[in-house]
């Protein structure tokens, strides 16, 4: 299959060397508007263009034949059919839209392509669009890689636990913790990367240490060694919001941050006070961006600063249980947040005797630390915990945020013009900064707008905020949501009581993420606060 396949790409070559000069049509195929598509959620479209475009110089070329072996037995036909006659300088392009239903589906096209590169690490398929014409042929290939399915960003708790590993879900209503797939190797430090919708973790057994890599199936895929990394028994794992992957030996109080993306560690050391500081697991607070933890050395919750590797307890001792009495001997190997910044704690039940097993799920206030029991459900060992609490709602700021942040806003206009209907066209950030700063209620010459007029000012400014976010920190359905419906409201009649609704939307949009932590690589510093300055540019 190898030989034949390399004999073909050799006759192609060679024949495409010798008469190039002869090639009076050329093929192109495209996937979703370029050479090469990746796919990770499912079902996917998947829409292919073949176009054949004379290249003769003076002279118009028929089209022959044509041919995508691959999808002729699923519905797919050129129409119109050749022959055809394509006149110098023209092209003629077909199209076929195709629903991948699951990776599943992927895996049946990869074992037809004939493509001896797909492989169980790499699969996909590639596709080949043959044309034929009277001087010769020419030939086109897309590439379609897919992934694994990723988990969805919600508020799941998911927990690892058993040698070899179990992933596994717990239901704090019911109780229950449902398997979702027991591996053949024992890993541990899982964290939910918010950025790819996959969890991670480090196996513990082997050296080096190998990055894993889960999806919704629970199957573990070794992504290979972490170059770098420190060789130590890392049991505590989460992700920071720039997406890096900090984990974390209790017992030695060692710590590294890795680049999942690059397998390579960033950072690892010690943590300053190693005598004081347990963490049998940390998670990330949604709302400041600190890693939260419970200290087992001092009975006491912790925040630790991956950037100055220090740590600083806080709150009185804790838990306290029915009796009045610290419980000195709670153990957690589990620790989440959720995307409304709460935290919880998966570990023994602070009212049993000491030696119990890790069984009890508790809510924890920090302001001031008191544990509050939501459910018991099954024990469980060398365990770990893992949630998508920096997912979901993402990042975002008020337009008050982008008033005084001249930087901010200028690097928001680095993604082009942007249009504003009625209002006008956004394209400097003078432009920028007089919708920011325009009276809601009074025009240019002081006299008050009209109802309609206002409402368009206040769609604007919050359509600026909106796209503003939406660039900077990344795409949302949310907000995508809220840009169309708030783009329609300032360009197609409609009436007062929807533009308000609409109004009310990309409002409460823009002030979903406002107290979300910036991540670390955005550096207000460059645009310091100057509203003197944003007011002057913002003058009418």
């Amino acid at each position: 299959m190898t030989t034949q396949w390399k004999r073909v790409l050799l006759l192609g070559a060679l024949a495409g060397a010798c008469a190039a000069h002869a090639h009076d049509l050329e093929a192109e195929k495209l996937v979703n508007g370029a050479a090469s598509a990746i796919v990770s959620t499912y079902p996917a479209t998947l829409v292919f263009s073949y176009t054949v475009t004379n290249v003769h110089p003076s002279l118009p070329s028929t089209l022959l034949t044509v041919s995508d072996p691959l999808f002729a037995s699923r519905g797919f036909d050129f129409t119109p059919a050749p022959p055809v006659d394509i006149p110098v300088g023209d092209a003629l392009t077909y199209q076929f839209t195709y629903t991948l239903d699951s990776f599943e589906d992927c895996l049946t096209l990869a074992g037809e392509d004939g493509d001896p590169t797909t492989s169980e690490e790499n699969p996909g398929f590639t596709h080949v669009f043959r044309v034929t014409f009277q001087e010769g042929e020419s030939e086109a290939r897309a590439r379609v890689s897919c992934e694994k399915p990723s988990l969805t960003c919600d508020d799941t708790l998911y927990i690892s636990t058993g040698v070899p590993t179990s992933l596994n879900v717990f239901d704090p209503v019911t109780g229950t913790l449902t398997p979702i797939f027991r591996a053949n190797v024992q890993y541990n430090a899982i964290g939910f990367n918010q950025m790819d919708g996959f969890i991670y973790g480090l196996t513990e057994l082997t050296t080096p240490h190998r990055l894993l890599r889960v999806g919704s199936d629970g199957v573990p895929v070794d992504l290979g060694a972490v170059a770098g990394l420190p060789t130590s028994r890392y049991n505590a794992g989460t992700f920071l919001a720039d997406g890096s992957y900090l984990v974390f030996n209790g017992a030695t109080d060692e710590y590294a941050r890795i680049d999942v993306l690059t397998r390579t560690a960033l950072a690892s050391g010690i943590v300053d006070s190693p005598a004081t500081l347990f963490m049998s697991d940390m998670a990330v607070n949604p709302l400041d961006g600190k890693v939260y933890a419970y200290n087992q050395d001092t009975d006491r919750l912790t925040i630790f600063d991956p950037v100055t590797t220090t740590h600083a307890d806080f709150g009185p001792a804790t838990p306290v249980n029915s009796s009045g009495s610290v419980n000195t001997s709670f153990l957690t190997d589990s620790a989440f947040f959720d995307q409304e910044g709460r935290f919880y704690l998966y570990g023994t039940d602070i009212n049993a005797p000491p030696g119990g097993p890790r069984n009890t799920l508790y809510q924890v206030d920090l302001s001031t630390s008191t544990f509050t029991r939501v459910a018991g459900g099954p024990s469980v060992n060398m365990a770990d915990g893992a949630s998508c609490a920096l997912g979901a709602a993402g990042i975002t700021q008020v337009s008050g945020f982008f008033k005084v942040h001249l930087d901010v806003a200028r690097n928001c206009l680095g993604g082009g013009a942007i249009d504003l209907g009625v209002i006008g066209g956004v394209r400097t950030l003078k432009d920028l900064m007089a919708v920011l700063w325009a009276s809601p209620t009074l025009g240019r010459d002081g006299f008050a707008l009209s109802t309609e007029s206002s409402l368009s000012m206040r769609l604007a400014t919050e359509v600026l905020t909106a796209t503003c976010n939406e660039r900077l920190f990344g795409q949302t359905p949310r907000g995508a949501a809220a840009l169309k419906a708030g783009h329609q409201a300032l360009s197609v009649s409609m009436t007062e009581a929807n533009r308000r609704a609409i109004l009310t939307e990309l409002t409460a949009f823009n002030a979903s993420g406002a107290e979300r932590v910036l991540p670390i690589e955005f550096n207000l510093t460059k645009g310091p606060a100057t509203p003197l300055r944003a007011m002057q540019l913002g003058q009418r």
